[in-house]
């Protein structure tokens, strides 16, 4: 019998993580044995919160809260605007920058270059959650990237929390059960939160131009969080 993980569940593959957040489950294997004798769909896009900009370092809160949100979402029912039908957060998206606050808080020079790490905020999802996006403002932070949390914000924030926070190892497989995996937990609507080593080039990514070409810059120096919600088999560059 499986551990079928419970909601309010967010995935990480990034290896570079401490055991804080390793909880035991075994989605990995569920997911194989699901998967890897049949097809998964030819496409999957999971209804994530509007696109933002981040502000400073904020990019680990953000792919975390990102991916928090939609759990959220999912678990709210997936509600809709009556209106547009489109996907309606206005209780579900969490704000990235209550983590990245709260996690430099004690900063005596606090910098917009300042970054957070993975098990920090995944246990401020556990212990504290995360304040709704509608009450941190991107454009008040100030120009440390700080902003006045109150007790109403972490008040707030208790009413967001992540039960679990699971980790899909994926180091020693090998590439048709890294795909299924990948592939399988994204059927199984869990967004994938994961950093990267980017180049430049990686910044001229564009909704007219969404591959990032690898080959044009082989330095690659420059990390980046990053939250995967769907794909596509046979997706080509127009």
């Amino acid at each position: 019998t499986y551990k079928v993980p419970p909601k309010n569940t967010c995935i990480i593959t990034n290896k570079y993580t401490s055991p804080i957040i390793e909880e035991a489950t075994n989605l990995q294997e569920m997911i194989l044995d699901d998967f890897l004798e049949i097809n998964t769909p030819s496409s999957v896009s999971l209804e994530m919160p509007p696109v933002q900009n981040q502000k400073g370092g904020s990019c680990i809160a953000f792919a975390s809260n990102n991916a928090f949100s939609y759990t959220l979402w999912k678990s709210l029912g997936k509600p809709r605007d009556l209106a547009t039908q489109k996907p309606d957060y206005s209780n579900a998206a969490v704000s990235p920058y209550f983590a990245y606050v709260d996690l430099r808080s004690n900063s005596s020079t606090p910098s917009c270059s300042d970054t957070v790490h993975f098990d920090d905020v995944f246990e401020l999802f556990k212990t504290k959650g995360s304040a709704l996006f509608s009450t941190i403002p991107k454009g008040d932070l100030d120009s440390q990237c700080m902003y006045p949390l109150t007790p109403s914000h972490y008040s707030d924030a208790l009413n967001n929390k992540a039960w679990t926070v699971m980790k899909l190892k994926l180091e020693d497989t090998t590439l048709e059960e890294f795909t299924k995996i990948l592939k399988g937990a994204l059927t199984l609507e869990y967004p994938l939160i994961f950093s990267v080593l980017v180049s430049k080039n990686f910044y001229n990514i564009k909704e007219n131009a969404p591959l990032w070409n690898t080959q044009d810059d082989k330095i690659k120096d420059l990390g980046h969080a990053m939250v995967l919600s769907g794909y596509i088999d046979n997706y080509q560059n127009s």
